[in-house]
């Protein structure tokens, strides 16, 4: 039940300003509604039964707080309660029009819709409309204007008020016609029931039910599965008897697999990809995973595989004995295809372009949405139909076993844009969110969180060179750069440059190489422009080659390669030789491999997480370092009631630098000890703990420069600080508690070190506590993370940590994080969950 105390408020403010142009005028002689509002759900969320009514309240920005989900007609959950914070329309917001006949029709859906829930009592009490003229505008002119001016129309509020009654409650489950399957397959298809025994009736669960028990059926082969369930409701004794009636059908193996409307892209590697054989065993989840399969290759917009022709899967038959009181439904299912795989910035506009008709559909007081699909589906059944060529058909080898059903499947594609352009500007600072013409995303690291930039960037990508699926992509990003952290801008220490640098980068992914589903992948960089940390400019070039690989539909995950980088200055460093910073090379052999058993990876709620990391470099010489580099991690997810989430990390990592080449040890910036700078181990940041900047926490030390004298007498004095270490660990707990479907709040625990030891310090935990806030978008969840350092849970006992800096000029000590130089914590604003 709702809650709308802010809503009432927040709209008495809107009519306040209403002449000011919020929201879009109504016109005349006409109403626009401004409020519909049911009441008197004692268990049943009213949002939910709103959804469903054709009467509709103008669109208005706001917040469900106490719910986490959106409402959605006939979606669960139908129960919960939420407050509603409205806020106001959008200046050019259309307003629906109030329809009589629409509202009519509605009255019946709030009893449909009751009855579905299985309160087969509920009812009506009182319905208003307000002002009561609105119920006669839509079919006779208004004489007169109660509400506004000659030139514009009225607001019209509508109020339901209804009485749940009591629920029916399930009596009896039953499931019949499966004597002819395994014991096993019986148990599985009792388990997919997500009712019991006296829990309330509800037709979406029994339809849930009924489809689950199809789907296990197809992935055992059973094409020709037909679930019919059937429910005997005894209203006066609120009892349901559901039944499940079962018909397998015979067996089924695949028979010809042909590809459709791939266009200029090779159809060989697409149907390699499905990892479908003629003759093989059906399985509806075989054929959602090689539809994923298809879809990774990138270069296509929509991928359905279909194993049969038509699309209705479903019956339905109610019938109600008004004197015996009581109601018996029968619904069957068979097995469907699987549901299309599409480009969601396709759907996107396909759903906007149906929005937007529907929305002049109620304008223009209809007030139907599924007229403007009955009649999309009108023009498209007129327009004529070509017969389709398939480019590529794969057969039997062998004729199907006796007994067996034959299931030939069409393969349809649709390719996407295979060439794309973009120009835009964008801005990087550090480990916060990062927006350009191309998107967004998040950068974290010791060296992203000390150098912000403005920067243009040209990119161009194609994904299908050569015919052959090959993906380039070609960016340039011209920067200008601040050496500091994010928003202070200081250049002194640059000798009066400009601070200018450019990025270059060609990436390439070649998917099938090889193997259907073995993806090349490739890169090249160069980075020009101020070191961070280093106040000098260097070129650096990384380049890297390798394989990678997925299993069991994308939870195992396998990628190995070779990587290289050049690291050399690009002017006079005017120091000592002790605080030079060396030219430096690594060739890198690389091995990653994870095992993702979470329910979803942007936003998990449940499941596990685990991850290897392995590098090794050497090769006599060839690189300045011989070393070996293993990171692990594991993270785990408990889902709680009313979409609360405990989610939990672990992680540990280690670098044994076995030889130097050409290095001093007793170098300022110690890389003959530390390995690679990119490589070094490092915590702190967003997605570490999170009471540091980004390559603040453990063995941290800011080191002085010893200048030369030149002869005009300039020196750089500006120190370096030196994060890497060579042992890792870390841990956090978070709690996740939704506030909104868009909103939820976190608190978390972190901890960990990096330390310069030959072993791990646990004594050493530097533990952060926190707290933050999650708004998901539509590029993913931005948070907002604000974590403390108590002083007494940082070291446990004696520290070996570097001595704390007393100020911004002091060396050969340890810089303290704080936020507005007396808070000891950090604040994070990033793109995607810590873990």
């Amino acid at each position: 039940m709702s809650v709308r105390a802010g809503a009432l408020a927040l709209t008495t403010a809107w009519l306040a300003i209403a002449s000011a142009g919020c929201g879009g005028a109504i016109p005349s002689a006409r109403y626009g509604v401004a409020e519909v509002d049911v009441q008197g759900l004692a268990t049943l969320d009213d949002a939910a039964l709103e959804s469903c009514l054709g009467t509709r309240r103008i669109p208005t920005p706001g917040f469900d707080v106490g719910a986490s989900s959106d409402p959605s007609c006939n979606s669960p959950p139908f129960d919960g309660r939420r407050f509603r914070i409205d806020l106001w329309p959008w200046p050019w917001t259309q307003w629906p029009l109030f329809d009589e006949a629409v509202f009519e029709r509605d009255e019946q859906r709030v009893v449909r819709w009751l009855r579905a829930r299985g309160h087969y009592e509920g009812r009506i009490l009182e319905t208003s409309v307000d002002p009561p003229e609105a119920r006669t505008s839509d079919v006779e002119e208004l004489d007169h204007a109660p509400c506004a001016d000659e030139e514009h129309g009225c607001q019209v509020r509508v109020q339901i008020r209804v009485e749940e009654g009591p629920p029916v409650l399930v009596a009896r489950v039953e499931i019949h016609g499966a004597d002819t399957i395994s014991d096993e397959l019986r148990r599985q298809l009792r388990d997919t029931i997500p009712f019991r025994r006296g829990e309330r009736f509800d037709e979406s669960a029994f339809d849930t039910a009924r489809d689950a028990m199809v789907r296990r059926l197809a992935d055992e082969s059973y094409v020709d599965a037909r679930v019919e369930g059937q429910v005997k409701i005894d209203i006066a004794r609120h009892e349901a008897f559901v039944a499940f009636d079962i018909e397998t059908g015979p067996p089924a193996v695949l028979g010809r697999i042909c590809v459709y409307g791939n266009g200029s892209i090779p159809a060989t590697p697409v149907l390699a990809a499905t990892y479908l054989d003629p003759g093989s065993e059906f399985a509806l989840s075989s054929l959602e995973e090689a539809q994923r399969a298809i879809y990774a290759l990138g270069t296509f917009a929509s991928v359905e595989i279909r194993h049969r022709a038509d699309t209705a899967t479903t019956t339905r038959e109610e019938s109600v004995d008004e004197e015996r009181l009581e109601v018996d439904i029968t619904s069957a299912a068979v097995v469907p295809n699987p549901e299309p795989l599409r480009d969601p910035g396709e759907v996107a506009m396909e759903q906007a372009r149906v929005e937007e008709a529907a929305e002049e559909g109620l304008a223009e007081g209809n007030g139907e949405e599924a007229d403007v699909a009955a009649q999309a589906e009108a023009a498209e059944a007129r327009a004529p139909v070509e017969p389709e060529v398939p480019s590529l058909c794969r057969n039997p080898e062998r004729p199907a076993p006796e007994g067996t059903r034959v299931v030939d499947l069409d393969v349809r594609l649709t390719p996407g844009r295979l060439e794309r352009v973009g120009v835009g500007l964008g801005l990087q600072a550090g480990n916060t969110l990062q927006f350009t013409s191309a998107g967004a995303s998040t950068s974290t690291g010791p060296l992203a969180s000390n150098q912000w930039d403005v920067h243009i960037l040209f990119a161009y990508e194609h994904r299908n060179v050569f015919d052959n699926m090959l993906r380039v992509r070609f960016e340039e990003r011209p920067r200008l750069i601040c050496p500091n952290q994010f928003p202070t801008c200081d250049l002194s220490g640059l000798e009066q440059r400009v601070p200018v640098g450019n990025q270059i980068s060609l990436d390439v992914r070649w998917p099938a190489f090889l193997e259907p589903r073995t993806v090349l992948v490739g890169g090249i960089t160069h980075d020009y422009g101020p070191a961070p940390f280093l106040n000098f400019f260097r070129h650096e070039l990384d380049g890297r080659i390798g394989l990678e690989r997925s299993f069991f539909d994308g939870r195992f995950f396998l990628a190995g390669g070779v990587r290289g980088n050049l690291f050399f200055p690009d002017d006079d460093q005017r120091v000592r030789i002790r605080s030079l910073r060396e030219e430096t090379r690594a060739l890198i052999l690389e091995q990653s491999a994870y095992v993702d058993l979470r329910d979803q990876p942007r936003d998990p709620r449940a499941g596990a997480y685990f991850a290897l990391g392995l590098q090794e470099s050497g090769f006599g010489g060839v690189s300045s370092w011989d070393y070996v580099r293993v990171t692990a991690e594991a993270r785990g997810y408990i889902p709680l009631p009313a979409g609360i989430v405990i989610a939990l990390r672990f992680g540990i990592g280690a670098m044994f630098v076995l030889n130097s080449y050409g290095l001093d040890p007793d170098n300022v910036y110690d890389l003959a000890g530390l390995g690679p700078f990119s490589q070094q181990l490092t915590g702190g940041g967003p997605v570490s703990n999170r009471g540091f900047p980004a390559g603040y926490m453990g063995d941290v030390e800011r080191r002085a420069i010893e200048t030369r004298p030149t002869p005009d007498g300039t020196e750089l004095r500006a120190p370096v600080l030196v994060s890497g270490g060579v042992r890792r660990w870390e841990a956090s707990l978070e709690l996740r508690v939704p506030i909104t479907p868009d909103i939820g709040l976190a608190a978390f625990v972190d901890a960990g070190d990096v330390t310069r030891q030959l072993y791990w310090r646990f004594d050493h935990p530097q533990i952060a506590v926190g707290g933050g806030l999650r708004l998901h978008t539509f590029i993913g969840t931005v948070r907002f993370d604000v974590a403390g350092r108590p002083d007494a849970l940082q070291v446990f006992g004696t520290s070996s940590l570097p001595p704390p800096c007393a100020n911004d000029q002091e060396t050969a000590c340890r810089p303290v994080a704080t936020v507005f130089g007396w808070f000891p914590g950090a604040v994070h604003i990033t793109l995607g969950e810590a873990f």
